[in-house]
């Protein structure tokens, strides 16, 4: 099993990007943790519509100012 970290912060376009790349990999043998690091534009909701429209199970992590992460609902 591989574990892949992505961070995000305000790139919503790259971070679908590169998420899209690694999800058309033939290797299923993976997840995939993501964390906003508490962008100041839409990116996570921007993510979570896109992960949604490829029937993705996942868990999206949101920093919040005090550096606490939590999981934002889907």
């Amino acid at each position: 099993m591989i574990y892949i970290l992505l961070v995000n912060y305000n790139q919503w376009e790259n971070t679908i990007e590169c998420l899209d790349s690694i999800t058309r990999n033939s290797n299923h043998n993976y997840k995939i943790i993501l964390v906003d690091n508490a962008s100041k534009n839409e990116s996570a909701d921007k993510i979570i519509l896109w992960l949604r429209a490829q029937t993705i199970q996942f868990t999206l992590y949101k920093k919040e100012k005090d550096n606490t992460i939590i999981p934002i609902d889907n």
